[in-house]
């Protein structure tokens, strides 16, 4: 009898397929440019609220906690890793037999005037694609790589919501921040007004000094519903971040560092970035994608099986109905040769691309960083020359009301002092929370990893 078959061809065929198997050569880049190193190994923060810690603010722990465990977006992402996860796994099992129970009837018959026959049939049927191009291999490559971008998102997403909580956060006390000096420039004017009053009653002032008195004083509360309305916007923006209704917040200064911040080493701080990360595992993704084409220039060999019963005119399971079948078949996916050719160039292209987007991610980032340094250093500085400004405001003033009460200053030159010092604490009062901001974008640029 003639086998089907020969094992020694088969046998033959694969080891030469194998022998050509694809493999992704992929090799993370190492340097940006000669003086710029590249990380070997991202490591990011593991609970990126902990940074808040060193701050010593327990409402804004709360929020961040609150937000960490509840916010709809991180819980979706969370979900998402949970699917690419058995993604993964279904991918996994791609290089194993797939067997399948079956049962089936057949009725048949041959020519008009035939006999109809049945056929029966029950057992396991079994398929099993050999992967003698490493395209399976590949594909569980993919997988895996797809489900660490996810991890990576859901990384890159705590730290983006964990920084709009603190810049809500920001936002309502420095609205209070602002309310509160509203309220004592309000209360410094009364005080002056006062002094007018009673010069005017003495008859050395006149109405007209009062009335432009006054007027500051208007113009001063004209300025308040704004801050009510930004304590408003904020505490609703940490409600949707927290998922909760509605937030209640207490008054409390606003968090600051007193020391400027310095860095040595950038590579440190670029390995804890998600989005560096990802950029990178997109581009092994990439070369991933690349080697999964090239196996299409290498055949397909399929397995497909059967063992069980067949029986004919009732159903049987005796020994006489065993059966079994063994098919082999093999496909060339590469008959389609410019097909094949075409697409290894357009992912040849993806590769490349996705090679110089991480490359710009990369100095975007550097810039982004230093430029984030620089800049909280640098507010850090005004805020400290802007509190003597204060100081040497709060004195004039003073001593410009002694002067008016004797008689040596005229009215012109209180008002102007009074407006020095109005537009002094105003400003000192943004500056304390622009500082609060540029040490949330610090947060946020160095992804919770700069050590103070």
């Amino acid at each position: 009898m003639t086998n089907l078959f020969r094992p020694s061809a088969l046998a033959l065929l694969l080891s030469l397929s194998l022998g050509g198997c694809v493999s992704s050569q992929y090799q993370a880049p190492t340097q940006l440019t000669a003086e710029q190193p590249l990380p070997a190994q991202y490591q990011l923060v593991v609970k990126p609220a902990d940074w808040w810690q060193q701050l010593h603010d327990p409402q804004l722990m709360a929020l961040l906690q609150q937000a960490g465990a509840q916010n709809a977006s991180l819980l979706a992402a969370s979900a998402n890793v949970k699917r690419y996860t058995a993604l993964q796994n279904d991918a996994d099992d791609n290089d194993l037999p797939k067997p399948t129970a079956t049962a089936g009837m057949e009725r048949s018959q041959q020519g008009k005037d035939g006999v109809v026959s049945s056929r029966y049939q029950q057992g396991v049927s079994v398929s099993w694609q050999l992967d003698l191009s490493g395209a399976v291999a590949l594909a569980e490559q993919a997988a895996q790589q797809d489900r660490d971008i996810a991890v990576l998102r859901l990384q890159e997403l705590q730290l983006a919501v964990l920084t709009q909580v603190a810049r809500h956060y920001g936002d309502w006390l420095g609205a209070q921040l602002q309310i509160d000096v509203a309220q004592a420039n309000l209360a410094n004017l009364a005080k002056t007004r006062s002094i007018v009053q009673a010069q005017l009653d003495a008859g050395s002032a006149s109405a007209l000094e009062l009335t432009r008195l006054q007027a500051q004083i208007y113009q001063v509360e004209a300025g308040l519903p704004a801050l009510y309305l930004q304590q408003s916007q904020a505490q609703l923006a940490l409600a949707a971040l927290t998922a909760q209704t509605e937030v209640r917040l207490a008054k409390r200064s606003l968090p600051q560092f007193s020391q400027p911040l310095a860095l040595a080493q950038w590579q440190d701080v670029l390995a804890k970035r998600p989005d560096l990360a990802i950029a990178e595992r997109q581009l092994a993704k990439a070369h991933t994608q690349l080697a999964i084409d090239k196996a299409a220039w290498y055949p397909q060999l399929s397995l497909q099986g059967f063992l069980g019963f067949v029986s004919l005119g009732s159903i049987k399971t005796g020994s006489e109905q065993q059966s079994w079948s063994l098919a082999p078949s093999l496909s060339l996916p590469a008959a389609d040769p410019w097909s094949v050719a075409d697409r290894i160039d357009a992912s040849s292209a993806g590769a490349e691309v996705a090679l110089q987007q991480y490359r710009a991610l990369v100095f975007d980032v550097v810039r982004d960083l230093k430029g984030s340094l620089d800049a909280y250093n640098q507010g850090r500085r005004a805020q400290l020359l802007q509190q003597q400004q204060l100081a040497a405001s709060s004195e004039a003033v003073r001593l410009t009301q002694l002067r008016y009460q004797s008689g040596m200053a005229d009215f012109l030159q209180l008002l102007d002092a009074e407006r020095e010092l109005l537009s002094a604490r105003d400003q000192a009062a943004r500056l304390n929370l622009a500082n609060y901001q540029q040490m949330v974008g610090l947060y946020q640029q160095f992804a919770a990893g700069i050590v103070l």
